[in-house]
């Protein structure tokens, strides 16, 4: 589910930031996981650390690329099967780098990263959450005038 809004509620088992992180606001970064399924660059806080300094961090990781700006989206809410919840906060991106695939440097996270326009971004294995929330961070640099009427 994902949820609008500035505060972050620390009430849940892990908090993690992912960003959707745009090259020269044309070009979306994405990482592909082993299993096949495209990720978003991101991942789980440390102790004591804010989720924006989670995001930059986790970012330049998993690509060995630094986000030069962010702004904050949302808040993505997960039930593990276990009960549970994962909060992840959910942050627009801008690289100024050349949305080339050269110069992503993974980690072993991922298998392969690549830079997509938006019109590649329905073709791919996404999860529908992070397609919905790709949509919204699209609207929101105006890239799309739309976006998804189930997102709020």
């Amino acid at each position: 589910m994902f949820v609008s809004g500035k505060s972050i509620e620390y009430g849940v088992d892990c908090v993690s930031a992912k960003g959707v992180v745009f090259a020269r606001k044309n070009k979306i970064l994405l990482l592909r996981k082993a299993d096949g399924k495209w990720d978003l660059p991101g991942g789980k806080r440390e102790n004591g650390e804010g989720v924006y300094d989670c995001l930059v961090r986790e970012t330049y990781e998993e690509t060995g690329l630094k986000v030069d700006a962010a702004e904050w989206l949302g808040k993505l809410r997960r039930l593990r099967s276990d009960g549970s919840q994962i909060l992840k906060a959910v942050f627009v991106c801008q690289l100024e780098c050349e949305p080339k695939k050269s110069l992503i440097t993974l980690s072993k996270e991922h298998i392969e990263g690549e830079f997509f326009g938006m019109t590649k971004i329905s073709d791919l294995a996404l999860t529908e959450e992070y397609a919905n929330v790709i949509s919204l961070a699209a609207q929101k640099v105006g890239i799309l005038s739309n976006s998804p009427s189930h997102i709020q």
